[in-house]
């Protein structure tokens, strides 16, 4: 995979779970030019996601916990496969900046996962 070698530079050390995440996401994002992300690990319930990390989403627009099945994110987490979403109705969804929003083109929400506890 090019790239992953920058993405592992930017994985060392001893970081605490938000720190990776960001780092993680702040690549990837980069490296897809992407517009924003986010990353979701499972909550200590079992049953619900918690965000540990975003780039380029406003603290307003953030959902900090998202219960399985719920949306794209929990959809993914409930089927256990990365969920893709095109051809996104004008109305449904809008990215917003300092600069004013706009629709996005596909959302994709990417399932990783482990039974590492």
């Amino acid at each position: 995979m090019t790239g992953s070698g920058d993405l592992v530079k930017g994985m060392q050390g001893n970081k605490i779970t938000a720190e990776l995440s960001q780092a993680i996401i702040t690549h990837i994002v980069g490296y897809v030019k992407g517009l924003l992300g986010a990353i979701y690990i499972t909550g200590d319930d079992g049953r619900s996601l918690r965000l540990t990390a975003s780039t380029a989403i406003g603290k307003q627009d953030q959902q900090i916990v998202v219960p399985f099945g719920e949306g794209i994110v929990g959809q993914a987490a409930v089927e256990k496969r990365s969920v893709i979403v095109t051809d996104i109705a004008q109305t449904d969804f809008k990215l917003s900046s300092s600069f004013g929003s706009i629709p996005p083109k596909n959302v994709i929400a990417v399932l990783l996962y482990s039974k590492i506890r």
